[in-house]
């Protein structure tokens, strides 16, 4: 990520299969910016094995869990691809929400594992606050 242009920026670090969500923001008379793990989270995704690109917006909360067809295992979000059918997840990883503080410098406010589907981008919507 480069130093934000505009007042908010978001990127996307991949680590493995590991994602941090990173932001840049202007705060401006500002102390923090934060979107709250109980409202959505709003991303576009690619599905890990053929590419595809899901044409619609996923939302989801970070505190939400789904149980994983055929496995002990937990998700906050399941996917399954329209044209190869394959099926992929993320997990929120706990404790890595962080509200924004780094004003007009990249941080990471939240950290996502994903299997067969990767992050592509996140759109902001409309429920972040604002601490003054």
């Amino acid at each position: 990520p480069q130093n934000p242009k505009t007042p908010t920026q978001f990127g996307i670090l991949n680590k493995m299969v590991k994602l941090d969500l990173q932001v840049a923001a202007r705060l401006e008379n500002l102390s923090e910016i934060s979107l709250h793990p109980d409202e959505d989270w709003y991303f576009t995704t690619k599905c890990g094995k053929c590419g595809e690109i899901n044409p619609n917006k996923i939302h989801f909360k970070l505190v939400d869990l789904q149980e994983l067809q055929g496995s002990k295992g937990l998700a906050t979000y399941i996917y399954k691809c329209k044209l190869c059918e394959r099926t992929g997840n993320l997990e929120y990883q706990q404790n890595t929400w962080k509200a924004y503080t780094e004003n007009e410098d990249w941080q990471t406010i939240a950290t996502f594992d994903c299997r067969g589907l990767e992050l592509v981008e996140f759109f902001q919507g409309n429920d972040w606050c604002a601490k003054a």
